[in-house]
């Protein structure tokens, strides 16, 4: 739901913010207080009451304002200025600072804060230079198995990750579990889609 209404957010921004640079600030912004909000809530920024259990909640910071609609905006400008990012260099350095702020990030959060965080600030960087980087890639195989096979994992790793969590797995075992769950899944679930539209 999250990224359907974030796709509505940005047919209606569109308009007015056509640029490249004006999306690419909204877009920040909006992940930015996304973000600020999400700690304000896990360091208890807020007096207690029911607006610092609102921003204790991720689905009042990761959700289609805060998270799906920067996302999607970076994925289209990513296909717009496609031309000019190709020529863009020292991506794999970029990549290599970004996840190790991400680590960083991670190992700080997890001492500071009460219930693990869903958003992190070094994502803005990492997550489009993993994206310009595999779409630079060339994989091998069909490119719609391909295309089966990423839409399997989005759509089962939340069903493994509710499942292994009911069963008392710590957050390293739904973090792995899930992803091994989903790989073995997405095959068996492109071939019964010969026989049924399941994707």
């Amino acid at each position: 739901m999250a990224l359907v209404v974030g796709a509505a957010i940005f047919l209606a921004v569109r308009p007015v913010l056509s640029s490249s640079r004006g999306l690419l600030a909204a877009a920040l912004t909006l992940f930015v207080i996304g973000v600020a909000l999400q700690y304000a809530g896990r360091l208890n920024l807020v007096d207690q009451g029911p607006w610092a259990l609102r921003l204790d909640d991720p689905k009042y910071t990761r959700n289609a304002l805060f998270f799906a609609f920067p996302f999607l905006t970076l994925g289209v400008l990513i296909a717009r200025e496609q031309a000019r990012l190709s020529r863009l260099r020292g991506k794999g350095i970029i990549l290599a600072l970004g996840l190790a702020g991400l680590g960083i990030e991670a190992a700080v959060a997890t001492q500071m804060e009460r219930n693990g965080n869903d958003m992190y600030l070094s994502l803005f960087v990492v997550s489009p230079l993993l994206f310009m980087l595999m779409r630079q890639a060339e994989l091998r195989g069909h490119g719609k198995n391909l295309a089966h096979a990423a839409t399997c994992i989005f759509l089962l790793h939340p069903l493994f990750q509710i499942t292994l969590q009911a069963g008392g797995a710590g957050s390293v075992t739904v973090f792995l579990g899930s992803i091994i769950l989903c790989l073995l899944a997405a095959p068996v679930v492109i071939r019964l889609n010969r026989w049924a539209p399941l994707l």
